[in-house]
């Protein structure tokens, strides 16, 4: 992975655009991400400062960032970066990104993760576990699972996953990934989809 200081555009809440500079991310090859690192600045009237100890990720296509809560280093949002890059294609319009339900719920897992792996001082290019098979658990409904992995996810932010408890994680993660995949497959496609804001 690869960060190359380039100045991107954002939005606030309003829509508004406003450039900043950040480390864009490639592959690398060269292959762009759409994902970038910045620190997190007041988007305003006024001029535009970074606040201290703060720093985000941004979906560099949508201009929007992916999580309302930042992380306290560069490095940190770095690793958090190369955690996220392989869940989606982030190139696409931030619109398409809306299908895939567990998409939030993984970016705040790895958000986790990151804060963990810096915080430890682990090697950033680790291989991760292997996962468990989704078949080694029980059959769950959407609407149970989300909100036991909002509230593992909330957990995660006051106590340390432990190390082997990750590829759980990872296969319950995987769980609701199909399980809303069932679920968007099944509306119709013909009915209105209202666009919600990206923030995760």
């Amino acid at each position: 992975m690869r960060f190359n200081p380039q100045t991107i555009t954002v939005t606030d809440n309003k829509d508004r655009p406003y450039q900043i500079d950040a480390l864009v991310a490639a592959q690398d090859d060269g292959t762009p991400v759409g994902l970038a690192v910045h620190p997190v600045y007041d988007l305003g009237p006024g001029p535009m400062t970074p606040r201290p100890d703060e720093y985000t990720l941004t979906h560099v296509p949508g201009g929007v960032r992916l999580h309302r809560s930042p992380v306290p280093t560069e490095g940190t949002a770095c690793r958090w970066l190369e955690l996220v890059a392989p869940l989606t294609d982030w190139t696409q319009p931030r619109e398409t990104l809306y299908a895939f339900d567990t998409l939030r719920l993984r970016v705040w897992i790895a958000r986790a993760h990151a804060l963990t792996d810096c915080e430890e001082e682990r090697d950033l290019r680790r291989s991760r576990p292997e996962p468990c098979p989704v078949s080694s658990f029980p059959m769950f409904r959407l609407e149970a699972l989300t909100p036991l992995l909002e509230w593992i996810s909330y957990g995660m932010e006051y106590v340390t996953l432990p190390q082997q408890a990750r590829p759980a994680l990872d296969a319950l993660l995987d769980w609701h990934t199909e399980l809303a995949r069932q679920f968007n497959a099944s509306l119709s496609l013909s009915a209105p989809f209202p666009v919600p804001p990206i923030v995760l």
